[in-house]
C-alpha cells in the first residue's frame, strides 16, 4: 500500500467529526446542502474523476494499451464527475427535474413511486438505485480491467460497506416507519438529526475510500508503466561496440 492512500479516509473522518461536533444540538447542520461536509464530498468526487482520467491516460501510455481499460476508466471519470455535480446541485432529490420526469413517465404524482408492486421510500431512492445498478453493470462488464491490486479491492469492499450503511440509515431509519428506530435502538433515544449526520458521514467515508482505491490503482499502474519503459529502454540500447583486433588493423 502506498502512503497517499491513507490520506483521504483520514481527512474525511476529521471533516465528519468536526462538522458533527460543531453542530452541537443539531449535528446534521453542517451536513446539509451546500454545507462543509457536502462541499467536501463533492471535492472528493471531482478528485476521483481526475484520478480515474489519470489512470486512463496511464493505461493508454503503455506499449500495448488495453482499449477496454481506457473505456472503463473514462466511464469511471465521467460518472464520478456527474455524482460530484449531483452532490452540489442535488439532482437526485425529489424536487429535481429528473424526479419530476420520472413522476410524469410513471404516471405517479405522489412522492413514493411504486415499482413492480413495491412502494419505494422516495424518487430520490429510485434515482440513487439506478446509479448503483449502472455502477454494478459497468463493474461486471469490465471486471477483468477494474481493480487488479489486492489493496484496491479491499478498499472498494470497505467503501461498499460505508455506502450501503449510509443507504440503510437513510432509507430504513430516516424514511422508514419510526418503529424501525425504536426496535433497533431500544430505550436509547436517537434524533433524526443524529441519524442524518450518521448517514452523511458514512457517505463521505465511502467516497473517501473510493478515492483511496483509485489512488492505489493509479500508483500501481504508474509503477508498472515505469518498469515497462525501463525494460524497453534496456532492450533498445545500442549493442556494445567490439574493439577491433590487432590483425584487423594490419
Amino acid at each position: 500500500m502506498h502512503f497517499p492512500v491513507f490520506v483521504p479516509p483520514l481527512l474525511a473522518a476529521a471533516m465528519c467529526l468536526v462538522c458533527a461536533l460543531a453542530g452541537g444540538n443539531y449535528p446534521q447542520l453542517f451536513f446539509e446542502e451546500w454545507q462543509p461536509a457536502t462541499l467536501y464530498n463533492a471535492v472528493q468526487l471531482f478528485l476521483c474523476s481526475l484520478v480515474a482520467v489519470a489512470i486512463a491516460k496511464t493505461v493508454a501510455a503503455r506499449k500495448v494499451p488495453s482499449v477496454a481499460a481506457i473505456v472503463l476508466w473514462s466511464i469511471v471519470g465521467g460518472f464520478c464527475a456527474y455524482i460530484g455535480f449531483d452532490e452540489l446541485f442535488q439532482f437526485h432529490e425529489s424536487t429535481a427535474p429528473l424526479a419530476q420526469a420520472l413522476r410524469d413517465f410513471l404516471g405517479q404524482p405522489g412522492n413514493r413511486p411504486v415499482i413492480a408492486g413495491f412502494e419505494l421510500p422516495s424518487y430520490s431512492f429510485l434515482i440513487e438505485g439506478s446509479y448503483a445498478v449502472f455502477a454494478v453493470g459497468v463493474a461486471i462488464v469490465f471486471r477483468r480491467n477494474l481493480l487488479l491490486q489486492p489493496t484496491a479491492r479491499c478498499l472498494i469492499a470497505l467503501s461498499l460497506l460505508f455506502l450501503c450503511g449510509s443507504q440503510i440509515v437513510d432509507v430504513v431509519l430516516l424514511q422508514g416507519p419510526s418503529t424501525y428506530v425504536s426496535n433497533l435502538t431500544g430505550d436509547l433515544v436517537v434524533s433524526d438529526g443524529l441519524l442524518s449526520a450518521l448517514s452523511q458521514s458514512l457517505k463521505v467515508a465511502g467516497f473517501a475510500t473510493v478515492l483511496a482505491a483509485l489512488l492505489e490503482t493509479l500508483l500501481a499502474k504508474k509503477q508498472i508503466l515505469s518498469v515497462e519503459r525501463m525494460l524497453s529502454e534496456f532492450n533498445t540500447e545500442d549493442p556494445v561496440r567490439v574493439i577491433p583486433s590487432a590483425k584487423s588493423l594490419v
